[in-house]
């Protein structure tokens, strides 16, 4: 009989004790192998820590791969959530990913695992990236209100990678009005852990490209945010240390961004936590994450990534927590 995990994870800081890597598959040879070389010095970093690296197996090889599990399932407290994925490429791989990471995880016959309704990507409200602003989610309840015709399950659509975990705190950035569905979902899932949601419009795909939270008390942002953070950040943020990446220009995202379209993410500050101590970071901004980190007694631990287009996404984005040492507490 395969070993039954607990699913216990209330944020992304405190001591990982399991968690599952994606895959990723490229047709050219050297690359695949610089790929694989990578995912195993991960592991082994990992292993080095007490990590448990949850192996699933992966029917797609040589055909599909799914490289991103925090896109399709979200972890949350003893819960996990089958997400309706928002790129409709993705969905029937990420399905058949799902029912292979369930029967891994020995939960398939437990109330744990709640699969979220099928989006059926018909929907005029589908994939409108960039349409909302930042102000935007002072009206959420509004926009709910008058979407009661639209509010059937076939309309939902949220990635895990949209939900930033934080105690009692659970933060979800919104950037289409499926994802406002899919917000108010997920609330409806978690009611009895009395969550404080907060929805808001920072980026206009996944949240773990804009904010990191390191540790309680301090915050890893996007370099977009250096002169704007007090309108847009939630409150309970505003007096937590705040580290900005210089990920990109200014003045381009001035220009580009600002008032007219959402953050884009990047994967610079796509970490992973292994405790309150140590980070995995990447080797070509190590040093620099490294200087910033060392005030507040934090190791920066370099990893190798060398493929993140095939990847998809950073070291937070091809991961996903299963066990944390982490409890239902408030940190503001």
């Amino acid at each position: 009989m395969n070993k039954k995990y607990i699913i216990n994870t209330f944020n992304d800081f405190d001591k990982l004790n399991s968690i599952i890597i994606g895959q990723a598959l490229s047709k050219d040879i050297k690359i695949q192998s610089e790929i694989d070389e990578d995912r195993n010095n991960l592991i082994n970093i990992l292993n080095q820590f007490k990590v448990n690296v949850i192996n699933v197996p992966n029917y797609f090889y040589n055909t599909c791969v799914v490289n991103s599990p925090r896109d399709n399932i979200l972890t949350l407290g003893n819960k996990i959530i089958e997400c309706s994925v928002i790129n409709r490429d993705r969905t029937p791989f990420y399905t058949k990913h799902c029912d292979i990471i369930f029967e891994t995880l020995n939960i398939i016959e437990n109330n744990q695992y709640i699969k979220m309704p099928e989006s059926d990507f018909i929907s005029e409200f589908d994939n409108i990236s960039h349409k909302l602003k930042f102000k935007d989610s002072v009206y959420f309840n509004k926009i709910h209100k008058a979407l009661n015709k639209f509010t059937n399950t076939s309309k939902i659509q949220i990635d895990g990678a949209n939900i930033l975990k934080c105690g009692k705190d659970i933060f979800v950035n919104i950037s289409t009005i499926n994802n406002i569905l899919g917000f108010y979902w997920l609330k409806e899932q978690f009611k009895e852990y009395n969550f404080n949601w907060h929805p808001l419009s920072i980026t206009y795909h996944h949240i773990d490209g804009t904010i990191t939270i390191i540790k309680p008390g301090l915050l890893l942002l996007h370099n977009g945010l250096i002169n704007c953070w007090e309108n847009i950040l939630p409150k309970p943020f505003h007096k937590w240390d705040k580290i900005f990446y210089d990920s990109m220009d200014i003045e381009n995202f001035k220009n580009n961004y600002l008032g007219s379209k959402l953050l884009p993410g990047t994967t610079d500050i796509n970490l992973l936590s292994i405790d309150r101590e140590h980070i995995l970071v990447y080797d070509y901004n190590y040093k620099d994450i490294s200087d910033k980190l060392k005030k507040y007694n934090i190791e920066a631990i370099p990893i190798s990534l060398r493929h993140h287009n095939v990847w998809a996404g950073g070291l937070h984005c091809i991961s996903c927590d299963i066990n944390r040492d982490s409890v239902l507490e408030n940190y503001f």
